[in-house]
């Protein structure tokens, strides 16, 4: 069974405004997804449908088996833990007010009960605790763990996307959903995010479904693409598939404007 199935989603807003149309795929474990399309075509409306930050007008998502159901909290609260966000704008993602460790212990401080396997931590107290987990996912990010006392004005921007990107693994999420994370960034720091993402997927089995208008990046990093236009889903195929002839006329202008070869 596919871990993540999204079926037929759709979302309408003032009854008239169709921003995504039966949109339906399905996401391994392990797996890498793109979901690419101009400005407009719906990406950053799906990605919030699928870590239910809205709820779609219609259609289903399930979870390892389990469907999403906006209305019974604790299965919101459950499906949350497993799938996590990372956004485009790393900035107005931190809390300005909060050091970096602050930030990242967040989501951990909704869910107590979790010990992470990638911190041993079983026997301390509590601060020494949150410390240490603190440390190990600054290390997992490639951020000097002295960086824990500062606040977000005092980080480049990518180190405030690696930030972002430490939060978003502090709960082991099965998927992780990427909302135009290197948008932002210059050409040498969006290879930097693209590697880290590449390694942490690696290490830990992730799922990810990257979400861009940037066709070297989704090709770089995705092994399937989606192409959305106007909230249809007008293309998928697998990566080498990229300049097959069979590809959708939308696809081919995408791939001629990047200028990809």
């Amino acid at each position: 069974m596919s871990y993540v199935e999204i079926g037929n989603i759709s979302r309408t807003y003032n009854k008239n405004v169709h921003a995504l149309k039966e949109i339906s795929f399905t996401i391994q474990e392990g797996e890498s997804i793109g979901i690419l399309g101009e400005s407009g075509s719906g990406k950053s409306t799906l990605a919030k449908i699928i870590t239910g930050i809205e709820p779609a007008t219609s259609g289903t998502i399930t979870l390892d088996g389990e469907s999403l159901n906006q209305k019974k909290r604790k299965l919101i609260s459950s499906y949350r833990k497993k799938v996590q966000m990372i956004f485009q704008d790393a900035t107005s993602a931190l809390n300005p007010r909060l050091r970096v460790e602050q930030s990242i212990m967040e989501p951990l401080s909704n869910y107590p009960d979790i010990n992470p396997s990638y911190s041993d931590v079983s026997s301390f107290s509590k601060k020494r605790r949150e410390q240490q987990i603190v440390r190990d996912l600054l290390k997992m990010v490639g951020l000097k763990e002295e960086m824990a006392l500062m606040y977000p004005d005092q980080l480049s921007g990518g180190q405030k996307q690696r930030v972002g990107i430490a939060r978003a693994i502090s709960l082991e999420p099965s998927l992780l959903v990427c909302d135009e994370p290197t948008a932002s960034l210059d050409v040498t720091v969006q290879k930097q995010i693209l590697d880290l993402l590449k390694a942490l997927q690696n290490q830990h089995n992730m799922s990810i479904l990257f979400i861009s208008h940037d066709v070297r990046a989704v090709y770089y990093l995705c092994s399937r693409i989606i192409v959305l236009k106007n909230g249809e889903m007008v293309d998928t195929f697998k990566r080498d598939e990229l300049y097959d002839e069979a590809r959708h006329p939308y696809t081919k202008s995408l791939i001629q404007a990047a200028s990809v070869s």
